[in-house]
């Protein structure tokens, strides 16, 4: 049954909305949240004007890097521009994790981002709703080799990273090093709760790993 019974007492929302319309304060509202939104978006359009140049100078032609983010199209020859701007620290936490997202593929030319995102995830501050934090260490755990464990695990270990870290816990849960094993181990003490969980998680992995490769 569609609309509403006659006599229920409750409005649609076609009636709702257009009361809302006529309330000088909640359309006074409206306009300046959308001309927030729309100078926002200018702001980050601005930001990252010089990226979406770079990316157009190789052939790869988009409005702005969440375009890569979400496209199934490979894209070898934006990798090298991607890994130069992910140093620019100065770019706004959406525009660092739209670079983060659009480098967490595998793919040869990023077997050389490893460092790089490792690099960028050190230097990150860990903000409330950081995206790139987490997104760093998304694309880290997707893209990590046990040639980089001592680096993942030291940076694992240190509190500064914050809930990022859990991304890390993922990785090392990957490795076939000890030393994967015994930051593991010592992580399920942490003084967050949240990180100690994700620990002995990623442990159980590491072990059930472990076995499988003894068969």
């Amino acid at each position: 049954m569609s609309g509403r019974q006659k006599g229920s007492g409750w409005s649609t929302a076609g009636e709702i909305l257009d009361r809302l319309e006529k309330d000088p304060v909640w359309v006074a509202r409206r306009k300046a949240d959308e001309e927030w939104r729309q100078a926002r978006a200018r702001r980050l359009s601005a930001e990252e004007a010089q990226l979406v140049a770079d990316l157009a100078e190789v052939g790869v032609v988009v409005s702005s890097v969440w375009d890569l983010v979400n496209t199934r199209q490979p894209y070898p020859e934006a990798i090298p521009v991607l890994l130069d701007h992910l140093k620019i620290s100065t770019y706004r936490s959406e525009i660092r994790d739209g670079i983060a997202r659009a480098l967490t593929v595998k793919h040869p030319e990023t077997k050389a981002a490893l460092p790089e995102l490792l690099a960028a995830f050190r230097r990150d501050p860990e903000i409330m709703l950081n995206g790139a934090k987490w997104a760093l260490g998304n694309a880290i755990c997707v893209l990590f080799d046990d040639r980089h464990v001592e680096e993942v695990a030291e940076l694992a270990r240190d509190p500064a990273h914050g809930p990022a870290r859990g991304m890390l816990l993922r990785a090392l849960a990957k490795s076939n090093s000890e030393s994967a094993r015994t930051t593991l181990e010592a992580l399920r003490d942490d003084p967050d709760s949240h990180i100690a969980g994700l620990a002995t998680q990623a442990l159980e992995r590491w072990h059930r790993k472990q076995a499988r490769r003894r068969r």
